[in-house]
């Protein structure tokens, strides 16, 4: 996740980098106190933050072998955005506090994307997040929560 937040979140400021930002705004937006207790609100959490366009109806759902599927509408021709931009998932299994990243997955203008997990989440949840990219890795959107979905 570091590597993306290095590449992605934001401008550098002073003396924090992109990830110092990331995790200031997580921080300052995301955490709540639950019975004196703090919890992330994941739906507030931003993997990258940026001002490449970013999806349009973005929608994801699961499918038997720990799969998701992935699709939207191409918006290529709004803004910044480019057919060739990148679509990425980044997966989170807070039970076992790792995540699962998919770069690359598909271009913008193909509208849809398929991530297979490794079978050991099959029947787990995952919290969810995408974003683009464009080619030259120097541009992205801000990231946008998916939910949490379990795996079939």
């Amino acid at each position: 996740l570091r590597s993306i937040q290095e590449l992605y979140f934001g401008s550098p400021q002073g003396s924090l980098s992109r990830v110092n930002l990331a995790t200031s705004e997580t921080l300052n937006t995301a955490l709540e106190l639950v019975n004196d207790v703090p919890e992330l609100v994941f739906e507030r959490i931003l993997i990258t933050k940026g001002e490449l366009t970013g999806f349009q109806n973005l929608k994801i759902s699961p499918e038997t072998g720990s799969i998701l599927n992935l699709e939207w509408e191409d918006n290529s021709t709004q803004s910044n955005a480019k057919e060739a931009d990148l679509m990425n998932l980044i997966c989170y299994l807070e039970t076992q506090n790792a995540f699962v990243i998919f770069e690359g997955l598909a271009a913008r203008k193909l509208i849809k994307a398929t991530a297979k997990l490794p079978d050991v989440y099959q029947g787990k949840e995952v919290h969810t997040w995408a974003f683009l990219n464009n080619e030259k890795k120097t541009q992205a959107s801000t990231s946008v929560y998916l939910g949490k979905i379990t795996l079939t």
